[in-house]
């Protein structure tokens, strides 16, 4: 099996499958399957991205102050959700550096192929502003990125603090919480408190239950990098190909449109299964309101691009 089937075998919601074909007769401008180039990728530059998270979220990040403060206030303050904000920025600027390496060689090939595809015009197609178009779409993710995230740590730190007052724990306990919680989603967060509830029916305790909880904690950031370095990887594949197609398109005056290409097979999402096949202008959004994928977490969708 070779490293790619292992890693998608291994990540179920990235199946690897046979490539299905492109329709004939089509003057489709990057030639291949849309959704097997994704999944490539993905799989290329996935650990780099989740390894990233990873060593952010496990190592000390939140001060022993602020998490303190949020404890004795009963909800986050300013200080602990500006070093949250810290935290993340930390971990995007990690994932930039993969996302600029993922997207340099989609850069480089959607500039061939459109040259492939506009011989007949005197210009040639200048990759570069492409580039710039893209920094400043990045730029616009990662604000937006921030805000999300942040706001997911703010429920998850109110899911930990809700645990003071119905279970009674002492401070010290609510700060474990809280200093758990980091980089969890709320659902996580009550997955792990869960836990602790049956490790504790169980007899752990002690170093025993410690160990146990901090491994199953890892377990679920883990999970959740993994999450996000997919999408954030869908999305940075996604975008350079719009990004790189609308400069080549007003630089060459060739007029495009763009399909919705999902990946076909029994674990598609009824969402990305309405959008598959459905096309519009270049510039344009589809149904769903995007301008292509990823349309949730984990999509494995792509796009294919034809001479208008």
């Amino acid at each position: 099996m070779s490293s790619l089937a292992q890693v998608a075998a291994r990540a179920r919601v990235y199946p690897f499958q046979k490539a299905r074909p492109v329709s004939h007769g089509r003057r489709v401008i990057i030639a291949g399957n849309p959704h097997l180039a994704l999944v490539r990728a993905i799989a290329k530059h996935e650990r780099s991205a989740v390894s990233a998270f990873v060593k952010v979220m496990l190592k000390p990040q939140v001060s022993e102050d602020a998490i303190a403060q949020t404890v004795a206030q009963g909800s986050p303050t300013p200080s602990f959700e500006h070093e949250v904000k810290d935290l993340f920025g930390a971990y995007l600027s990690a994932l930039g550096k993969v996302r600029d390496r993922m997207s340099e060689p989609v850069i480089a090939h959607v500039a061939q192929s459109v040259e492939r595809h506009a011989r007949r015009k005197a210009t040639l197609f200048n990759s570069e502003p492409a580039k710039s178009r893209l920094a400043a779409t990045y730029a616009k993710r990662d604000k937006a990125l921030i805000v999300n995230l942040t706001a997911e740590q703010r429920r998850a730190t109110y899911r930990a603090l809700s645990r003071a007052a119905t279970e009674s724990l002492h401070p010290h306990e609510v700060a474990k919480a809280i200093r758990d919680s980091i980089g969890m989603t709320e659902q996580m967060t009550q997955r792990l408190a869960n836990y602790e509830g049956q490790l504790f029916e169980k007899g752990y305790v002690g170093e025993q239950f410690t160990r146990a909880v901090e491994r199953f904690a890892g377990q679920l950031i883990r999970q959740r990098a993994e999450t996000i370095a997919r999408t954030e990887m869908s999305w940075a594949h996604n975008r350079a190909q719009i990004d790189t197609m609308q400069e080549a398109s007003a630089q060459l005056d060739m007029p495009m449109v763009k399909e919705w290409f999902g990946a076909d097979d029994e674990l598609e999402c009824p969402v990305c299964l309405a959008l598959n096949g459905e096309r519009v202008p270049l510039d344009a959004t589809f149904s769903d309101g995007e301008e292509g994928p990823p349309d949730h977490p984990n999509c494995r969708c792509g796009l294919i691009y034809d001479v208008a």
